[in-house]
């Protein structure tokens, strides 16, 4: 039950107010009503909660968010009634979050609200795509549909980001451990080393010289080199958010080698994937670019897809626009002219989506296997590189004797 704080009138014209308990709004109306008041004001009262607060910093786990989806089109499917459903999957939701909102939810359809209506009153459960979805499921009346049809995009989406990171903890952990290898010499082992060399009165290289200041910088300023890094990576968050800085990591990312071919084909893959979802679902071509548009990350690739919105409201042919814009691949273009020239555009998107995922995946899997040799070496000549550095004086030395 929620609260609602009200105004009103009785019958005698005399102002009134106070608090009531109800599912909804428009039930406390009615109970209202009921007390032969006329409402002229009601808002709910909501109380601060510091779980809640934490909850909500941590979101929504998207395996949830699918497991949510699929179990309600399953009851759904089997004829059982959606608050019912919703008050089941709610008692067996473990995000405490999610389980508040499904609740949330039961409560206002029982008011009377759609679906879609008590959806969007929580954004942080449910974006635009989802609540586009549902709207377009209860207003044709394949509500079951387009759930299962949404869980199933969500999974393959979700399983697909996940292969792909997967790929890439092996070379990212070297990368680590090869920092932290660096950062404990440079702090703890080469300080003791330079008192070692001071005793002997060593002549020392130029390559020796160089790490004994990287180590005294380190060590005696190291919370100077923590603020210019701090400061660094805040000054480049600031300016990635800006209109210009947007298009220029864009531009960055897009033009780095391999990377930019594996950025582009995973943005595409989920763009396509979900825009023939979309299209089949019965949403307009303008309100399914719109949307799909923004699992467009990269700016450019962004920003190319409005423009081809804009054309496409003017009459213009979707492919064609695209097959003008040098950033999506021919391959792209040519399969969106052939999906339109036969009215099979949600098809052909479902099979360019899955080309696109090959692609990315066999590219993850290519880097995967060329990254590894090249970071073990890496690290083999900048750990060698420190230690001959650091024991050549020495070894100058004990050559005298």
């Amino acid at each position: 039950m929620k609260s609602f704080k009200y105004t009103a009138v009785d019958s005698e014209g005399h102002p009134r107010s106070g608090v009531i308990s109800a599912l909804s709004a428009h039930q406390a109306i009615d109970l209202l009503r009921d007390k032969s008041l006329i409402v002229t004001g009601i808002s709910e009262q909501r109380h601060f909660n510091l779980s809640e607060y934490f909850n909500s910093l941590k979101g929504i786990s998207p395996v949830d968010r699918i497991i949510f989806t699929r179990q309600l089109a399953v009851m759904l499917d089997a004829g059982i009634p959606i608050v019912k459903s919703l008050r089941t999957l709610q008692e067996q939701i473990r995000d405490p979050l999610l389980s508040e909102i499904v609740k949330e939810v039961a409560e206002e359809v029982d008011g009377g609200s759609s679906l879609y209506k008590a959806m969007s009153k929580h954004p942080l459960a449910f974006n635009k795509l989802y609540l586009s979805l549902v709207n377009a499921g209860e207003r044709s009346g394949n509500l079951v549909e387009v759930l299962t049809r949404l869980s199933e995009n969500m999974q393959r989406d979700h399983d697909f980001k996940g292969k792909i990171k997967g790929a890439m903890i092996y070379p990212l952990v070297i990368v680590v451990v090869m920092l932290a290898v660096v950062l404990i010499m440079v702090l703890f082992v080469i300080p003791r080393l330079k008192g070692l060399y001071e005793e002997l009165g060593a002549t020392l290289p130029v390559t020796t010289r160089m790490i004994l200041k990287m180590s005294d910088l380190f060590v005696n300023f190291w919370w100077l080199v923590l603020l210019v890094c701090v400061s660094g990576f805040w000054a480049f968050k600031r300016y990635a958010k800006t209109d210009r800085g947007r298009l220029v990591v864009a531009g960055m990312q897009l033009r780095m080698p391999i990377f930019g071919l594996l950025a582009k084909h995973t943005q595409l893959a989920s763009f396509t994937r979900t825009l023939g979802m979309l299209i089949t679902s019965g949403l307009p071509i303008l309100q399914s670019l719109e949307i799909a548009n923004q699992t467009m990350e990269n700016e450019i690739l962004h920003q190319g897809m409005v423009d081809a919105m804009k054309a496409v409201e003017r009459g213009e042919s979707f492919g064609e626009i695209i097959s003008g814009n040098r950033q999506f691949p021919s391959i792209f273009s040519e399969m969106v002219r052939v999906g339109e020239s036969t009215g099979k555009l949600d098809n052909v998107l479902k099979n360019i989506s899955e080309y696109f995922e090959n692609e990315a995946t066999r590219t993850v899997e290519n880097l995967s296997s060329l990254l590894e040799p090249i970071v073990i070496v890496m690290l083999g000549v900048g750990v060698g590189f420190l230690i001959i550095s650091l024991i050549l004086p020495i070894y100058s030395l004990t050559s005298q004797f």
